[in-house]
């Protein structure tokens, strides 16, 4: 590893990443730190996605701060002990304090992604407003969701692409869906367990999570991406991935399909549980 001293700010420098431990109970202490916001909090709340307050505690889903308050923010982090160094979305700033990567242009809804031993290993942003690039075409839509990152910063590194699980570690079927999310409000819906990856070809580290889950008695994995994966080549070939995957890590597969009137899993579930609401009114 690269040296520098504080004295040289400017210098970028390559760090490695904290242990995942340690990760974890820092972006814990932050996200008790921070608030929800009022429009925020509707937007889990609306039938749109269906959460209770509850489940959005639980998840710990939070705003992202103003970029004016991060360098507070990461001050008080550091005054109860906490080693800033190697945590994706801290760097330091040109006068050498340490701040967090957060600003106007990337604030949104924070989403802790949590691996498979309950500790959280990164942290999505859902945006209020999609990020286009500069040479993007004029019909192309923005990134929606992007990961808290500080690579190419002073002391910053990468988020990585970590997979998000939720549900029971030791479930005899998992589901494999795209989007943090979406795994989230389809747990809460259905009760079952999921992996969640961040894009449909995101899928570094899948097998070994898998392959751990099958020693704790997993046996089925469900592909269950968007319904768009009938009629998007690009998406059918990485929901075929998914169950080759599957079957590499020793797992039976099958793919989940359902009304193509409802795009995601959670869109689906949840005009489900709409329905049977409004039966049970009736």
């Amino acid at each position: 590893m690269s040296r520098e001293s504080n004295s040289s700010p400017n210098r970028l420098l390559t760090v490695g990443r904290m242990s995942m431990a340690e990760q974890g109970v820092l972006t814990v202490t932050l996200l008790s730190m921070l608030p929800l916001t009022p429009t925020h909090k509707a937007h889990l709340l609306s039938p749109r996605r269906g959460l209770t307050e509850y489940q959005i505690a639980r998840f710990g889903l939070k705003s992202t701060p103003p970029a004016f308050l991060c360098r507070g923010y990461a001050e008080r982090l550091r005054r109860q002990g906490c080693t800033l160094q190697g945590v994706p979305g801290f760097y330091q700033d040109d006068a050498g304090r340490w701040t967090i990567n957060f600003g106007s242009r990337t604030a949104g809804i924070l989403l802790p992604a949590v691996g498979l031993d309950g500790l959280i290993c990164g942290m999505q942003i859902r945006l209020d407003t999609p990020l286009r690039r500069r040479d993007d075409p004029p019909g192309k839509s923005g990134a929606k969701y992007i990961w808290l990152s500080s690579i190419g910063k002073p002391h910053g590194v990468t988020s990585g692409s970590p997979l998000h699980f939720v549900g029971e570690p030791f479930a005899k079927t998992v589901y494999v869906t795209e989007g943090l999310l979406k795994a989230d409000i389809a747990h809460c819906l259905t009760g079952r367990s999921f992996i969640a990856v961040a894009g449909v070809n995101s899928l570094n580290g899948l097998e070994s999570a898998l392959r751990c889950m099958a020693q704790n008695g997993t046996k089925l994995v469900v592909e269950a991406y968007d319904m768009d994966k009938l009629e998007n080549e690009y998406v059918a070939s990485a929901a075929e991935k998914v169950q080759q995957i599957a079957h590499a890590a020793g797992l039976q597969s099958t793919s989940l399909v359902w009304n193509t009137a409802y795009k995601g899993i959670d869109d689906w579930q949840l005009a489900l549980r709409q329905e049977e609401v409004k039966e049970n009114a009736a």
